[in-house]
């Protein structure tokens, strides 16, 4: 019974990650937008707001320092969940291909090479 349970937790928690990471994307392509600051600073972030009446390159909402600095967060998250699920995918895409190199030549006759070959003598 325990790994009945355990089985299904994973699957769950599995599937509320995949949907943050999926509303991350989302949030990211349909609302990500810039500020500019009084001091001339330009600060990019995402989040939900009503594009229809803001139609220039800065937007003219207004974040404090707080939600800004929760908004910067947000997009550390974001990318570092990318990379967590990027990053394995490519790097054993690398392994494979150079296990695929060097197998054949650690395969002599069928068996595996275990030891180098024995040194003459003499």
């Amino acid at each position: 019974m325990p790994g009945i349970v355990e089985k299904i937790s994973k699957r769950f928690i599995g599937i509320l990650l995949l949907i943050a990471i999926l509303g991350l994307i989302a949030n990211n392509i349909f609302f990500y937008h810039s500020h500019k600051v009084m001091d001339g600073e330009i600060i990019s972030h995402a989040h939900p707001y009503d594009k229809s009446h803001d139609t220039q390159p800065f937007k003219n909402h207004k974040h404090t320092s707080a939600e800004l600095f929760f908004l910067d967060q947000i997009q550390l998250l974001f990318a570092g969940f990318s990379c967590l699920l990027v990053l394995p995918l490519v790097f054993n895409k690398i392994i494979d291909r150079i296990e695929m190199i060097r197998l054949p030549f650690r395969v002599s006759a069928g068996l595996p090479v275990t030891r180098p070959p024995p040194a003459p003598v003499g």
